[in-house]
């Protein structure tokens, strides 16, 4: 994966434990030190939107 896949891959994750969950199973997979490190600079890029409240579904009643 590119590192503009990683982001979007994340963006499946609505909550922090499926984010953590999710960068646990990729970089038990993953073999290469930059590959890791682009998955965690996802991570991280996904955590900050979840803070903010970006590309999350919002139900209004």
């Amino acid at each position: 994966m590119t590192k503009t896949d990683w982001p979007i891959k994340f963006r499946r994750a609505k909550t922090s434990n499926t984010l953590d969950i999710m960068l646990d199973a990729a970089l038990r997979k993953i073999e290469s030190i930059a590959d890791k490190c682009e998955a965690i600079k996802g991570h991280e890029l996904r955590q900050d939107e979840l803070e903010l409240g970006r590309h999350c579904k919002r139900l209004f009643k």
